[in-house]
């Protein structure tokens, strides 16, 4: 929201623009067009929407430490929160400095690095390399999910 209050860009916005300035696009990439730019103008929708598959991800790379889907999906309800904030906060910054790029990069890996420390906090009886690389590995699930989701609204919307 704070980006379209600013008229700022984001960096999901901006793929969908670049992929949308091709010179010329058939009928069936005008609508997978169309399904993108809804996921990206409906951020908390979006959010809404992918969070059951992100936390699919969490509780099966986290599954051997004995916490339920449930507590999974609060959990990742909560850093899904709190990133907002951050991108929020960036959305801000966005209007301030004339670097997006950097600072796309930055609060990406700030929010990153928030669910880790929340990992931690939460998983505290384990390693925290093992916390790492489970973490990473619900990141390569939840990417593996989305581009299958992705390629399910492509054959929906074709």
């Amino acid at each position: 929201m704070l980006s379209k209050l600013f008229e700022s860009e984001t960096f999901l916005g901006n793929a969908i623009a670049g992929w949308a300035s091709a010179p010329t696009q058939p009928d069936s990439q005008q609508r997978e067009l169309a399904a993108f730019n809804w996921f990206v103008e409906n951020y908390a929708f979006t959010m809404l929407l992918t969070l059951p598959f992100y936390t699919l991800s969490s509780y099966l790379a986290f599954k051997k430490l004995g916490v339920s889907y449930l507590g999974h999906f609060v959990l990742n309800a909560y850093i899904t929160g709190q990133q907002t904030i951050i991108y929020s906060l960036s959305a801000i910054l966005g209007v301030l400095t004339e670097k997006t790029d950097i600072l796309s990069l930055v609060t990406l890996s700030i929010s990153m690095f928030y669910a880790l420390v929340v990992f931690w906090q939460f998983f505290a009886t384990s390693s925290r390399v093992s916390i790492l690389l489970r973490l990473l590995l619900t990141y390569v699930l939840s990417i593996g999910m989305f581009c299958v989701m992705t390629f399910m609204v492509v054959i929906v919307v074709s």
